[in-house]
């Protein structure tokens, strides 16, 4: 480790736009991961188990956003390392530690999802409060164990102006991890969701030939009950869906979607709304019992789409989430396995690396577009220092 520099004749100019794009990084990234967080403390809608693993992923980008990408363009700036030996090992293990900890995050994110649609029952099970630490702690352990044993390959590496494990030192370990983490994870995470979204389509095909059965068939009432299955808690529902299920397998695949759905941040508000309607509805002296069962038929539905379409925004955000990230480190895991030698110029490695950083800061952006809690919520945020100081000047 006696060479800390990176100068090149191909990256005299480019470093300065990759030490920008690391500024622009390390502000969004920094200042959006800390309002995720923050957002999930303050508030009790997106305190969910989903979005307790999503806060775990956030922990990992604001490390990488707050500490890592500052030093990484200061690296830039001056085309040298300029933290020693030990300060560039130390760098090494905290940038993989970070990332092997967002692609477990993902992972969890993707079986999380897969349980709830899958086994609501058994998801109730693994997802509890006393396990829900394991699930935060287990990517930082695994994560720790995994490129610990490397401290002594970390290296300052010319070709992406920073320090990393060394190509040669760490083999055939490095290429172990290579593979478990960026091609079987990524691999699994892939087929967890295309799990997801066969389950999602199979379920909401039995939930239309449901709606259409009880609409043409149902005995005098079923609307009745299809209401108030829909405000009831989830242990009623499941006994209510179970019911229903005897004698046809359409039923029960349609109960176990509804009663899925509840685990979503913005289905009790839902079911809240279900309530109000069918006491409103209840309480209207001049209307006919047949149009109050056809207004309660028609806010059921609509609770159940609200549901279905909760579910399913939730998780699409979750699959671009990690579709953002397959996609940022791509080009870097491509580079590296055709350019073993390290014959390429370092300006397609710097590039390549400048991929890998934008992940950690375009998540909360996505949270914000993809999801209206957390939007919501990052406006509350925001506003509330302006609100302070309006009451303050009056």
């Amino acid at each position: 480790m006696e060479n800390f520099t990176c100068s090149d004749p191909s990256i005299e100019n480019y470093r300065y736009f990759g030490a920008a794009l690391g500024v622009l990084v390390t502000v969004v990234g920094t200042l959006g991961n800390c309002m995720t967080i923050l957002a999930f403390g303050i508030e009790k809608k997106l305190q969910s188990k989903l979005n307790t693993l999503i806060v775990n992923l956030s922990l990992s980008d604001l490390l990488y956003c707050a500490f890592l990408q500052p030093i990484t363009v200061d690296s830039y700036i001056h085309l040298s390392w300029r933290m020693g030996a030990d300060g560039c090992r130390v760098f090494g293990l905290l940038l993989f530690v970070s990332n092997a900890v967002s692609i477990l995050n993902l992972g969890s994110i993707a079986v999380n999802r897969y349980f709830l649609i899958r086994d609501k029952r058994l998801f109730d099970r693994i997802y509890t409060r006393y396990t829900m630490p394991a699930f935060l702690g287990i990517p930082w352990l695994v994560g720790l164990a995994s490129f610990a044993p490397l401290w002594t390959s970390f290296d300052f590496l010319k070709q992406v102006c920073t320090c990393s494990f060394h190509r040669e030192r760490g083999r055939p370990y490095t290429t172990i991890l290579l593979v478990f983490y960026f091609v079987a994870g990524i691999a699994s995470i892939t087929v967890f969701y295309c799990l997801i979204h066969r389950r999602v389509a199979v379920s909401s095909k039995a939930l239309h030939k449901y709606r259409v059965r009880m609409s043409a068939h149902g005995p005098p009432g079923a609307h009745g009950r299809e209401t108030a299955m829909l405000a009831a808690t989830p242990r009623e529902a499941s006994t209510s869906c179970s019911l229903d299920a005897a004698n046809s397998a359409t039923n029960t695949t349609a109960g176990t979607w509804t009663e899925a759905l509840r685990d979503e941040p913005g289905a009790s508000r839902s079911h809240d709304e279900a309530s109000a309607n069918s006491s409103d509805l209840d309480t209207g002296e001049n209307v006919t019992k047949k149009r109050r069962n056809k207004k309660k038929k028609s806010a059921a539905s609509a609770v159940k789409k609200n549901l279905d379409g909760e579910f399913k925004k939730v998780t699409k955000m979750c699959y671009v989430i990690f579709l953002v990230f397959a996609v940022c480190y791509l080009p870097f895991c491509v580079l590296n396995v055709i350019d073993r030698k390290g014959t390429y110029s370092p300006i397609w490695h710097m590039m390549a690396a400048n991929c890998t950083w934008l992940n950690s800061g375009i998540n909360p952006i996505l949270y914000a577009l993809m999801n209206r809690q957390f939007k919501d919520a990052y406006k509350a945020i925001v506003l509330s220092p302006l609100r302070l100081m309006r009451k303050t000047r009056h």
